[in-house]
């Protein structure tokens, strides 16, 4: 039947994807829902509003300003929220089986220039990037990522290719100065929820990469501390598509804006 053609005709709002959608990974080039009850047309915009709106957190040293959605958030409060605000919410985070819980993530972590204790970093000198290191992300077609220590190739050779399209080199010296480079890995389910917190929390609290117990140590690797990060990318927020590459980040970093 042309339920298409008899929703045009009625009084319901149809909103059509035209860049279509990657539902792990199998490309979908039609909109998502159907409406014909403009109370559900009302009912949906209402939560359009809820879920995407920009979330902004300016702390005292890091500012982090992105576009949240239903599954994306940065603290335990915002997230069990929305998970029991309404069906839609729930139903959205029972099918990826996620729980607002402590996610208990580990990480994995490469730094460039290993600076020890008894030298000085220099201000902004860092670039910190992480994305998910697990299962389910070996499978996704646009982000790196992978389960284990057999599939590591996967996570490093989509982030070596993913790095080269953002043409890095570029971020990586300004104004003659090298920047250093951090590679960040997390496991657990939650890590794209608390990934920016506990990393944010761990900077700020001296204790990033780890916490050094004897300062008197030299040969102790010098922490990374608020003043020293210039920027914190997720990568699974930078999308790369055949011709495109975009970012949901919303002014972050001037040298990102052109991938908007």
């Amino acid at each position: 039947e042309d339920f298409i053609g008899a929703s045009i005709s009625s009084n319901c709002s149809i909103r059509k994807n035209t860049y279509g959608i990657d539902f792990r990974g199998t490309f979908i080039d039609k909109p998502i829902f159907l409406l014909t009850n403009q109370t559900m047309v009302d009912e949906f915009r209402k939560l359009s509003r809820l879920y995407n709106h920009k979330q902004a957190f300016k702390g005292r040293y890091i500012n982090a300003h992105m576009k949240s959605y239903a599954y994306g958030s940065k603290n335990a409060q915002v997230c069990n929220r929305r998970s029991k605000s309404n069906y839609f919410g729930e139903a959205y985070f029972k099918h990826y089986s996620i729980k607002c819980r402590s996610p208990m993530i580990n990480i994995v972590w490469s730094i460039f220039n290993t600076i020890s204790i008894k030298k000085t970093r220099p201000a902004r000198s860092v670039i910190v990037l992480y994305t998910k290191f697990d299962f389910y992300s070996v499978f996704q077609p646009t982000h790196a990522g992978a389960q284990s220590t057999a599939f590591s190739v996967v996570t490093l050779l989509g982030l070596a290719w993913l790095l080269g399209r953002i043409n890095l080199s570029r971020l990586l010296v300004t104004n003659d100065n090298n920047k250093d480079l951090v590679l960040l890995f997390m496991n657990g389910q939650n890590w794209n929820y608390y990934g920016t917190y506990e990393l944010s929390q761990m900077i700020l609290e001296k204790r990033f990469p780890y916490r050094i117990q004897k300062s008197t140590n030299q040969n102790n690797l010098h922490p990374i501390e608020p003043e020293h990060v210039d920027i914190i990318v997720n990568i699974d927020q930078l999308g790369i598509i055949q011709n495109n590459t975009f970012i949901l980040y919303d002014n972050i970093h001037p040298f990102l804006e052109k991938y908007k």
